[in-house]
């Protein structure tokens, strides 16, 4: 599984991200005409790590900054979406872990009217 899909589904796994906007989670960018309130979430850096004691096994474990950007119409869906997805990143999941990097940037997109949210995550993968 590739790590768009895995974090995709790590998302989609909570029944709050869930109830708060459905499956209208998206790699990259918002699609054209997308109903909101939805999530965006984007790889911004990262690095590939060979551990000593999995060099053996050929075992890879990469790392990737991830920005998530919840999009509303309103600031109180983006806020409660991107504290739903704070406390998702948080928990444990088989395939990578995650933490936060810095404190949630708010913005406001004047042309869309859209209130987004936007959270950095170092996220520790294992494909």
């Amino acid at each position: 599984m590739s790590f768009q899909s895995a974090f995709r589904s790590h998302l989609l796994a909570d029944p709050a991200i869930v109830a708060l906007v459905g499956t209208r989670v998206y790699p990259t960018m918002l699609p054209q005409n997308a109903t909101l309130p939805a999530i965006v979430y984007f790889r911004v850096g990262g690095r590939t790590e060979h551990k000593p004691q999995s060099m053996m096994s050929g075992e890879t474990t990469r790392n990737f900054t991830v920005q998530v950007q919840a999009i509303a119409l309103n600031y109180d869906q983006a806020d409660a979406i991107e504290e739903a997805v704070f406390s998702r990143m948080a928990s444990l999941a088989n395939t990578f872990g995650a933490r936060p990097l810095a404190e949630t940037q708010d913005l406001y997109d004047e042309t869309t009217k859209q209130y987004i949210t936007s959270s950095d995550y170092s996220c520790w993968y294992r494909p």
